[in-house]
């Protein structure tokens, strides 16, 4: 199977989506079967070392809380589109290539 650029399908459509949406789709892209396994390993390396509380908000667990670890894959979720830059300063430094 080949991967379609989306603006072969739908002229114009890449231009406008959202920043956020296009940092995802990367994601997406990583983990398909086009994508490259030895950055895949080190771009979820790196979003599990990522900090992602910012500077000087580092406090401990409420009783009434559960502590999130934010960089493991089935939480990326939280991250990808309200914090999407980090996520794509993290695929930039590993490497991966941009959505086609």
């Amino acid at each position: 199977m080949q991967w379609t650029p989306l603006s072969i399908v739908f002229p114009g459509a890449r231009a406008a989506l959202p920043d956020a949406l296009k940092v995802a789709m990367r994601v997406v892209h990583l983990h398909s079967s086009l994508g490259n396994v030895g950055l895949r390993g080190k771009f979820e390396d790196a979003m599990r070392d990522s900090r992602w509380n910012p500077a000087g908000t580092q406090r401990a667990v409420r009783r009434n809380e559960v502590a999130v670890m934010v960089g493991n894959r089935r939480n990326w979720g939280l991250v990808m589109l309200s914090n999407y830059s980090s996520v794509e300063t993290i695929l930039n430094t590993v490497g991966v290539p941009p959505w086609p």
